[in-house]
């Protein structure tokens, strides 16, 4: 059995609307639980469960909070629990509703068109938290995502896969299940499933295309450092070195840092808390060549959220490490495929101002350009990088076609 547990895509608020369609899903058990005593099953299920033999056009909605039993919900709510949060900062909370409802009644309208006549009722939220693994493939494909695979309850083996991986196979699985239960009357929906992620890939496709993530992202998300990096069972040792760089025990911290370095020399979250140590040391240096190694292993995991959090707060304590223009242009254009495109512009920039004669600064004069242009569609503020790009760079490769641009703008 595998049992997914976390990912490593940073929150940066209260995911308020993903835990109350949690409550919501509970409280509609419960109420269903008690209708029971009073209204036999057949009757509750043709009032308010989704039947392609009986359409009734509010059971689209009103199927998707209405569970089989408790088994059937604590699953299903673990995956809007892992899969909600990421969107409700991306797309916003209202933007989260619209989609994760949407992609509920497509899922139960898709498995309608395959099983059209079919007198089973189809109840749960898996076809709209499908929808949500469909966008994940198109969001956050490069997340890492971490499972459990238990046996009978008793083994347990954690591992981490990255979504690109394991979406296409979860979807292939769904294909291959719903092609095996065809007029068997199984008791998962499995063509709701597809239909859901179908859904999903198409939604996150739109709004990547038509640029609307950075108007529907909220303002208070867009400049905000990740409070939460959620899901991953925190390791004892490095809470220990927190607690006790807390205590103001730098000491005892730097001994148990140290030897944890030993054993993982690459972890990024260690090497934070080494720079830490070496600042509460007054050895500002030795912490600022740390601080670029730390950061360089963030991205080297494809984690610019952790990098950018990570910067940001050693500038906020007046610490501002030398990382040179390659690292700065990395970090951009992570934040670039992430659609982060207001950061994203940010360290282009902050390459430029590093290097401002190099090769690499002509490219991220560019990239910072063809963003304000294409994304964030503001054309002056893209006419002066270009012209910018022009004006130190006349001879670079990219001259010719910023001129060219320049004509039709």
């Amino acid at each position: 059995m595998l049992l997914p547990v976390g990912h490593g895509q940073g929150l940066k608020r209260w995911p308020w609307l993903t835990f109350g369609l949690i409550g919501v899903n509970f409280v509609c058990l419960a109420l269903t639980a008690i209708a029971l005593v009073f209204v036999p099953v057949d009757t509750l299920t043709d009032l308010l469960a989704f039947k392609p033999s009986r359409f009734l056009p509010w059971t689209l909605l009103t199927s998707l909070f209405l569970h089989a039993g408790i088994g059937h919900l604590l699953g299903n709510m673990l995956f809007l629990y892992l899969a909600g949060p990421p969107f409700e900062d991306r797309y916003g909370r209202w933007g989260l509703l619209l989609l994760y409802l949407s992609g509920g009644v497509f899922a139960s309208l898709f498995y309608a068109v395959f099983h059209w006549g079919a007198q089973t009722p189809l109840v749960g939220a898996s076809g709209a938290i499908s929808s949500l693994l469909g966008m994940a493939l198109v969001r956050f494909p490069n997340i890492r995502i971490r499972f459990y695979f238990t046996f009978m309850f008793v083994f347990w083996w954690p591992f981490e896969v990255r979504a690109w991986i394991m979406l296409p196979l979860w979807l292939a699985l769904q294909v291959t299940f719903a092609l095996l239960a065809e007029g068997q009357g199984a008791g998962v929906a499995f063509s709701a499933h597809i239909g859901g992620f179908l859904f999903g890939v198409a939604a996150a496709l739109a709004i990547k295309r038509l640029g609307l993530e950075d108007r529907l992202t909220p303002e208070e998300v867009k400049d905000a450092d990740n409070w939460y990096q959620p899901l991953f069972k925190p390791d004892e040792r490095l809470i220990l070195v927190e607690d006790l760089l807390n205590v103001n025990r730098v000491a005892e911290a730097s001994r148990e840092i140290a030897a944890y370095l030993s054993e993982n020399p690459h972890t990024p979250e260690a090497l934070g808390l080494h720079t830490r140590v070496l600042l509460d040391q007054g050895r500002d240096g030795a912490a600022l060549q740390q601080a670029r190694r730390t950061i360089s292993g963030l991205l080297l995991a494809e984690n610019p959220d952790g990098a950018l959090g990570f910067l940001r707060k050693l500038r906020d304590g007046g610490y501002d490490p030398d990382l040179g223009p390659l690292p700065y242009f990395k970090l951009a254009s992570q934040l670039k495929a992430r659609t982060d495109y207001h950061h994203a512009v940010e360290y282009y920039l902050e390459s430029v101002r590093v290097a401002p004669g190099s090769s690499l600064a002509a490219k991220a004069l560019l990239a910072a350009a063809g963003i304000c242009k294409d994304k964030l569609r503001d054309g002056p503020r893209a006419k002066k990088f270009y012209d910018e790009l022009l004006r130190k760079h006349p001879s670079s490769p990219q001259a010719d076609a910023v001129r060219s641009m320049l004509v039709e703008m």
